[in-house]
């Protein structure tokens, strides 16, 4: 009413009638202020034996709100409806109201982030330049060579695959070379656990998986940092890549944020330089070339399982008929209520027009997919398998700037930090990351219990701190708290080698959230020990489901646009209660629990086409693949939880 009387006093028009409107909502008002006035004075008497802190919030609250509520109807009936007031007046009332009432924030849901990250090129770093210890460099073995670091762990799982392969370290080479896919992004989003769960892995999650399977066998081993160019030119590229072009591939390389630079000589490009990261171990050698018969002859060895040297064989798909138009089944998918999800319904209308053909042809034969080819030597290789054209680092552990961190900021406002704590993402891919809240003190949990539990109590008498854990362990706590359904932002930022992607969500105090982040694929880690699924657990296992669903499907769209897929960063998606807040003014009261949200926060995909790529196919690959990823939202709800 004060916002409709404000803009006709502007425009010289009467506010007759708004003030009527006012006055006659006075009276509503005053009555209210009558009876919360009693209300607070029966709550006193009932919160004394509650100790002095809920007194105290009780007493601050009470005339909080009679304050205000007096103030306001001072101004109102100041008011005359026969003698227009000043602008100024209105104005006056109208902040007072955008004081003392809830400013309602954008809430968590309600976007689909899905994007391509658009890295600039960046070349690789010209030095300075050192000697790893296989090229006659630093060569004594030190005990760092040899420790557990957080990238590459020596723990049980590492510890019996080690065993299983004898601790032998021909063995543990050719393991991780024809066991670990490659995947093409750059630094260590995944560590050695990670890189053996999902079975692919980059360089970096490569060396970090032979590292501690090496060191767990007793064998010292470190990384290399450095340049290479592919041996002895790029043929083997274009199969390890599944391009041919060598500009695409350089594309593919920028996408993917590896440093990268083109050699060109007589006007076309014949190799590639990368930044790229290796190993070294110290192994016997010299007699039977890494294969432990005996001990003699130990010394240091490059090694690289990522650079596959006998590469992948490729099917041969059939043609995407001249007849098939994905625009066409995109826009009647969303011309009619579906039971379908999109892929589910392009599958089954391509299947249908495929089998109408003079030669039919079955929806699987228009998949482009590969195969690893293993390669077998038993012996460990003499040279590694690309041209080393400088090196410029040698690890023990790889440093931050090579590593994928998610650093997690919990504020009220600009002055009021509650927790900021920096995580790799190795720790946190797969893995049950949730956000809760735990009383501020000892009297606010006896507030809490004297009420009969958090859904019962007052939000204005007590403080709960926001809390976040880590498989059930606590990894920040806030350093205060917040009355119980105020709002605050959490604040994700996910720090890669190339740069920042920030997220900024509004939580409520006191309502559960979790927080799904996967690096690459997904994968459910079963927990043995739990016998019951509480909450907790129930919403981790829906995100990470949600993840591993997208995934899938994205990965089958690229396979049918024959796209090349690159994922720069991990994929975030949040969890948790949908509340809603009741406000005493601009205190809330209490919550009631509505339901369930669901938010894919970020995910970042980059895509190269190939020269079996049809027309439009990146174009239609996002279009196809963000539809289907909210397609999921809904369909988690419904098939998860009825």
């Amino acid at each position: 009413m004060l916002g409709r009387a404000e803009g006709r006093l502007r425009l010289g028009y009467s506010i007759h009638s708004e003030l009527s409107d006012l006055k006659g909502l006075l009276e509503e008002v005053r009555a209210c202020h009558l009876l919360l006035q009693e209300r607070f004075r029966a709550r006193e008497e009932e919160i004394k034996s509650f100790g002095e802190k809920a007194l105290s919030r009780h007493r601050v609250m009470a005339e909080g709100v009679s304050q205000a509520l007096l103030e306001y109807m001072a101004l109102v009936e100041g008011l005359s409806p026969d003698r227009p007031p000043s602008l100024s007046r209105i104005e006056h009332l109208l902040t007072l109201l955008q004081t003392i009432l809830p400013v309602r924030k954008k809430p968590i849901f309600g976007t689909l982030p899905y994007k391509h990250l658009r890295y600039p090129a960046k070349e690789p770093p010209e030095g300075p330049l050192i000697r790893p210890a296989y090229g006659g460099g630093d060569r004594v073995v030190k005990p760092e060579d040899l420790q557990s670091t957080s990238e590459a762990p020596i723990t049980q799982e590492i510890a019996l695959l080690a065993q299983s392969l004898n601790w032998n370290p021909v063995s543990i080479y050719e393991w991780v070379k024809n066991n670990i896919e490659t995947e093409w992004y750059w630094g260590m989003m995944k560590g050695a656990e990670e890189t053996l769960r999902q079975r692919r892995g980059n360089d970096a999650d490569q060396a970090s998986l032979l590292i501690s399977l090496l060191r767990a066998s007793g064998y010292p081993a470190r990384y290399v940092r450095g340049v290479i160019e592919f041996f002895p030119d790029l043929e083997g590229a274009k199969n390890l890549f599944g391009i041919d072009e060598p500009h695409k591939m350089a594309e593919y390389l920028q996408k993917a944020g590896i440093p990268f630079k083109v050699i060109i000589s007589g006007g076309r490009i014949t190799n590639l330089q990368m930044e790229h990261i290796w190993v070294e171990v110290y192994v016997p050698y010299a007699n039977y070339r890494g294969a432990i018969l005996d001990e003699h002859g130990k010394t240091w060895l490059g090694l690289d399982t990522s650079i596959k040297v006998t590469g992948y064989s490729y099917n041969s798909p059939r043609e995407i008929p001249a007849t098939l138009s994905f625009l066409a089944l995109r826009d009647q998918y969303l011309s009619a209520p579906q039971n379908q999800t999109p892929l589910e319904y392009l599958r089954s209308q391509i299947g249908s027009q495929l089998s109408n053909l003079s030669q039919p042809v079955s929806y699987e034969e228009l998949l482009w997919t590969r195969t690893l080819i293993p390669e077998v030597l038993n012996i460990l290789p003499a040279s590694l398998q690309f041209r080393q054209t400088r090196i410029t680092h040698e690890y023990t552990e790889l440093p931050e700037e090579l590593r994928h961190r998610v650093r997690f900021i919990a504020a009220q406002g600009p002055h009021q930090e509650l927790f900021d704590i920096t995580l790799d993402a190795s720790r946190l891919s797969n893995q049950k990351i949730v956000l809760t809240y735990e009383p501020e003190s000892r009297e606010d949990q006896e507030i809490i219990n004297s009420y009969g539990g958090l859904d019962n109590t007052p939000g204005y008498l007590i403080r709960l701190r926001p809390v976040l854990t880590l498989n059930g362990e606590k990894v920040a706590v806030g350093r205060e708290g917040l009355p119980m359904g105020r709002e605050y932002e959490l604040i994700l930022e996910l720090i890669s080698p190339n740069g920042v992607e920030r997220i900024i969500n509004t939580h409520i105090t006191g309502n559960l959230s979790v927080i799904g982040i996967v690096s690459q694929n997904a994968s459910l880690i079963r927990n043995e020990v739990e016998t019951e699924k509480n909450a907790e657990t129930l919403l981790h296992e829906e995100a990470i489901r949600y993840i591993e669903r997208w995934n899938r499907a994205e990965e089958e769209l690229a396979s049918l646009f024959r796209l090349r897929l690159a994922r720069p960063i991990p994929t975030v998606v949040t969890l948790g209660g949908v509340i809603e807040v009741s406000y005493l003014l601009d205190t809330p009261y209490g919550f009631e629990w509505k339901g369930l949200y669901v938010d894919s926060d970020l995910r970042a995909v980059e895509t190269v086409t190939t020269r079996f790529s049809p027309n439009q196919s990146q174009g239609l690959f996002m279009e196809l693949s963000s539809l289907q990823g909210s397609i999921l939202e809904n369909r988690l709800f419904e098939e998860a939880f009825g």
